[in-house]
């Protein structure tokens, strides 16, 4: 895996396929992904994008070692992925915030909010962080 770490964080906008793409070619890259879907993304993914890798994400335990959850390796073949690239990725729960992501100390080194929406955006530019997403964006 890369030294490079993402948090990719997906809210309840429109455009569920973008931050597909982006994860896919992530993992591809050998890039460690660290997922955090909004309640909201989850309902809008299982809606745009029913039988993707970020729907299973969605369906699957927080913190879960995806190597080894032989359906999401089915599913991730489908893209060209293999239980080796799936070993850098991890989700971690909307309200979660002890997850590791939280703190500095992670040194995650990279940040996309793909589809953002506008209250999202609006409380990231204002500084507020109620949640996982908007305390990882202070970080």
């Amino acid at each position: 895996m890369s030294s490079a770490r993402l948090v990719l964080a997906v809210t309840g906008a429109s455009g569920s396929a973008y931050a597909e793409a982006l994860l896919v070619r992530t993992l591809r890259a050998r890039i460690s992904c660290y997922v955090i879907l909004s309640p909201t993304a989850q309902k809008v993914i299982k809606t745009e994008i029913p039988d993707s890798l970020l729907s299973r994400l969605a369906e699957s335990t927080q913190r879960a070692r995806f190597e080894d959850n032989q359906e999401l390796v089915k599913q991730a073949s489908g893209y060209g992925l293999d239980a080796t690239q799936l070993s850098g990725l991890r989700t971690f729960a909307h309200d979660d915030l002890y997850a590791p992501v939280a703190s500095g100390s992670l040194g995650a080194t990279h940040m996309v909010v793909v589809p953002a929406s506008m209250g999202t955006v609006a409380r990231l530019a204002s500084g507020m962080s109620g949640n996982l997403i908007e305390r990882c964006a202070d970080v």
